[in-house]
């Protein structure tokens, strides 16, 4: 049995459905993209959304969403990637998925926060019980940005990125029960002495809601990392070029404060990327 939503598409591109399994576990992150038609003759296509009650369709709505970009609507079958996106990922797939963690691969551009201007690849790491509310874990997850900017973003950039990210998530996946009268975002990173030797340094807040499971606000503490990593020894199969350098940023985050045991967890997934 399924539960479908539809993502709107991006400019350029149809709606796309895309329906969580319930008969998987819940913990089960996979989507099955379901075909849409566009509107032809005069009249306009009917898309009915089934509210899902189910956990595991609930986590689906944000990856969902996220990856509306990779889907046509012509197809039944998840389309690959661009060799570029692809080969970058490269870099990505040492950094190791812990048991009871979860693992996501989002290309840029991201389509629930379209300010955000970079090429690249977002990589994402949830924690056990990362949508509940009770669990340890609860809203925690590291990330990594992997783009192809040469410049470094400064705490300011980085801080109105992260504005229009946790907006532009909450906007796609929430519903009327789940949104409060009068929703507050904000986001705030300084520099700091960095603790992670050959990268810059970051803290500071965000301030949001969970748009997932409870509407109730959420203050994630934040810790960023940032630095150039070197040429990737993939071939780029489109262009025929030696990969350029990357700039990998790493966010931590979660709503613990920073001496819970769930940053030990944190800053152990920090450690264990490699950008070379």
């Amino acid at each position: 049995m399924y539960r479908c939503i539809r993502v709107p598409g991006n400019p350029g591109l149809h709606a796309a459905w895309f329906c969580s399994d319930l008969n998987r576990s819940s913990n089960s992150l996979r989507l099955r993209p379901r075909t849409t038609h566009h509107a032809q003759r005069g009249k306009a296509t009917r898309a009915s959304v089934t509210r899902m009650s189910h956990q595991g369709a609930i986590r689906s709505a944000f990856l969902a969403a996220a990856l509306a970009t990779a889907v046509t609507t012509t197809s039944c079958a998840h389309q690959p990637m661009s060799a570029e996106s692809d080969s970058d990922s490269s870099s990505l797939r040492a950094w190791k998925t812990p048991p009871g963690w979860r693992a996501e691969t989002i290309p840029f551009p991201l389509p629930f926060a379209q300010d955000l201007h970079h090429q690249g690849l977002e990589e994402l790491r949830f924690a056990p019980g990362f949508f509940d509310p009770s669990a340890p874990g609860y809203f925690s997850y590291a990330m990594i940005w992997w783009l192809r900017d040469r410049e470094p973003l400064t705490a300011e950039q980085l801080s109105l990125e992260l504005l229009h990210y946790y907006q532009g998530l909450c906007n796609a996946v929430r519903t009327s029960q789940l949104t409060p009268q009068q929703p507050f975002f904000s986001a705030h990173l300084s520099p700091t002495d960095t603790d992670f030797p050959g990268w810059d340094s970051m803290s500071g807040e965000a301030h949001l809601y969970d748009a997932f499971k409870t509407g109730q606000p959420l203050t994630l503490q934040l810790r960023v990392y940032q630095r150039e990593c070197g040429p990737s020894t993939d071939q780029d199969m489109t262009l025929h070029t030696q990969k350029q350098p990357h700039r990998a940023i790493i966010l931590l985050a979660s709503p613990q404060p920073t001496r819970a045991q769930i940053w030990t967890e944190l800053l152990l997934r920090r450690d264990q990327f490699s950008c070379n």
